[in-house]
């Protein structure tokens, strides 16, 4: 436990607070590095416990990485653009002794959260949510050309609320896109049959241009080293059209964009590419060719 969570339940317990409320006290701390955390009826527990030994700690950067420009972390924010909760904290690990496991008390009602672990080993540690295992959603792996290592890291997302119930009497499907990227932005927009936007920016507004000050006046914005995720309920007797522009090219070095995109439990799109893509979807999109001697070809 770090000195700043010492030091808050140190001056809560001389102040005659009970012991759950000086608890409660140092989860107000910055570290959030606390053991045996009790969450009250409106919290669920949140934990990331390690089991990582000093020989894998010592192992995780590369010895000819010089620049050490990330820590092992463990970070929760919002996940998205569904879920009320504005919960956001994070823990760096400085060094092996500073390893504790994270726990956090997460609002049942309306969260919405993604958890994201960098630099651990997939393997050395395991997540746990409100008393049961959770698997995680997703795993990477950042390389950095002149360590010539990758380092891990993963996201989950935390929660109950994450998608919306679709309307079946509507009949209605879920859309859902997911982009991963880092510290960058992503242009996004999907149209409707009459070509009005209806989720993301303006078709008219999505800018392909390299130039760092034009591009990214209609995008999303997230956070680093993140899976942002636009969920919605669409009709499915329609014909969309999913437009996106990527600014950074996918590299054998840096793999850090991935983009995927469903509608009705149907994966439509899956990249790890630089991408400008067009894509329809909806149960009313009809092919301008022949079904018996013509197919579609995407340039």
């Amino acid at each position: 436990m770090k000195l700043s969570t010492v030091r808050s339940m140190a001056f809560a317990l001389l102040s005659g607070i009970s012991t759950a409320a000086a608890a409660a006290a140092a989860i107000q701390s910055v570290d959030m590095l606390t053991n045996n955390l009790q969450c009250n009826e409106t919290g669920a527990l949140l934990q990331v416990s390690f089991t990582i030994d000093q020989s894998e700690w010592d192992n995780i950067y590369h010895k000819d990485d010089e620049h050490v420009w990330y820590k092992p972390e463990v970070r929760i924010h919002p996940s998205g653009n569904i879920g009320n909760s504005t919960l956001e904290k994070s823990v760096e690990y400085e060094t092996y002794d500073d390893v504790k496991d994270f726990e956090i008390c997460v609002p049942r009602d309306g969260a919405c959260l993604e958890l994201t672990v960098y630099q651990f080993p997939f393997d050395t540690y395991h997540i746990t949510y409100n008393g049961e295992k959770v698997d995680v959603d997703h795993e990477f792996q950042l390389s950095k050309v002149y360590a010539g290592q990758t380092y891990p890291m993963s996201s989950t997302e935390i929660g109950e609320y994450c998608k919306p119930e679709c309307d079946d009497k509507k009949d209605e499907a879920l859309f859902e896109y997911q982009f991963w990227g880092r510290d960058s932005n992503d242009q996004y927009s999907v149209l409707d049959e009459k070509g009005d936007t209806i989720l993301g920016c303006s078709g008219d507004d999505i800018s392909l241009s390299s130039d760092s000050e034009s591009f990214g006046l209609c995008s999303k914005s997230f956070y680093d080293f993140s899976m942002y995720k636009h969920r919605a309920c669409l009709p499915r007797k329609s014909c969309y059209q999913f437009l996106t522009a990527s600014r950074y090219e996918y590299s054998e070095y840096d793999r850090r964009k991935q983009m995927m995109l469903s509608f009705d439990d149907n994966l439509l799109e899956k990249s790890e590419a630089y991408f400008i893509k067009t894509i329809p979807f909806g149960n009313n999109c009809e092919s301008e060719c022949n079904p018996v001697n013509e197919s579609m070809v995407e340039l």
